[in-house]
């Protein structure tokens, strides 16, 4: 992959919502070390996506 902004992520949500349909999963994968404050933009771009199904997978160390 390669890195987003907040708006890009956001516009490329809303793209394969309307490709896929609303049933579209966003997996969030991260470590301990990654602080909230990183992930919660994330998660904002899928609500305003329209995308409610989120899961989070977490590395063990």
């Amino acid at each position: 992959g390669h890195a987003l902004t907040v708006g890009q992520l956001e516009s490329q949500l809303k793209q394969s919502v309307q490709e896929k349909g609303k049933d579209l999963e966003v997996r969030i994968r991260s470590d301990q070390h990654v602080p909230y404050e990183v992930v919660e933009p994330i998660m904002l771009s899928c609500v305003r996506a329209g995308i409610w199904n989120v899961t989070f997978a977490v590395f063990r160390e």
